[in-house]
Formats: C-alpha cells, structure tokens, sequence
C-alpha cells in the first residue's frame, strides 16, 4: 500500500530481492593471494619426490618454513579474512600435489603413489590451512 503523502510505495517492490554481489560474497578473499601461497607447499612435494628429503625432520622444517611464510603474508598483511583464505590456500594446495603426484604416478616417473595418498593429499592440505588460518586470526586478535 503506499501512502497518500508519498509517491514512493511503503512496501518493497514485487519479485526476487537480489542477493549479495560476488565482490561482497569474497570480500576480502584475493585469489591470486591463494593461489600463489599455495605454489610453496609444492617446493615439498617436489623435493620429496625427487629424493632431495629423506628424513621427516628436513619435511618438519620445511612445513614450519611455508608456514611462516604463510603467516607473515596473511597476517603481516592483515588479510580481510585470513581464516578463509589460508583454509583455501591450502585446499588449492592439495589439489597441486594431487595433481603433480597423480601426474606422476601415471606417467610412471618414480615410485608410484597410491590413490589413497592423493585423495588424502587435499584433506589434509586443508587441515594444515585451517590450523595455519587460526594462528594468523591469533596473531591479529593479539595485535589489535
């Protein structure tokens, strides 16, 4: 109904109301932020291929390494939403290994890599995203 001192109607126009745009569904997401941070966990995947690592430790500190890294961008930046953006960066970084260790093993370059492994791969890629996500919220929380 619209009031008779008004030519604007009360009520909201008939039809769909329209929904949030894409720039404020991933605002604060950068994609090419992800997708460059996820290249690095790569660098493992590579050198642990090619027999450059051999023991678990030379992984562990690798993994501290991208890890920091990681934080230093995320939170060095303060990054919209670092928690979204790491868990994906990590996500993006599961799917390169998966995609480099599936390559591999059907091209049959190396020892073969069992199809359990790369489906786990973005899993845990994930989990490592997720948990690198929270410290860079801690480091901002304890910043502000």
């Amino acid at each position: 109904m619209t009031n008779p001192h008004s030519s604007v109607p009360s009520y909201p126009p008939p039809g769909p109301t329209p929904g949030p745009t894409r720039e404020e569904r991933s605002a604060g997401l950068r994609p090419g932020l992800i997708l460059g941070l996820a290249l690095l966990p790569l660098v493992i995947g590579v050198a642990r291929a090619s027999g450059a690592i051999q023991t678990g430790g030379n992984a562990i500190v690798l993994v501290g390494l991208v890890t920091a890294v990681w934080l230093t961008v995320v939170a060095g930046r303060n990054v919209a939403r670092p928690l979204a953006t790491l868990t994906l960066t990590g996500l993006t970084a599961g799917v390169y290994l998966a995609l480099l260790f599936g390559g591999v093993s059907v091209l049959g370059i190396g020892a073969p890599f069992p199809v359990a492994g790369i489906i786990a791969l973005p899993i845990v890629q994930t989990i490592w995203g997720f948990i690198a996500g929270l410290l860079a919220l801690l480091i901002n929380w304890v910043r502000t």
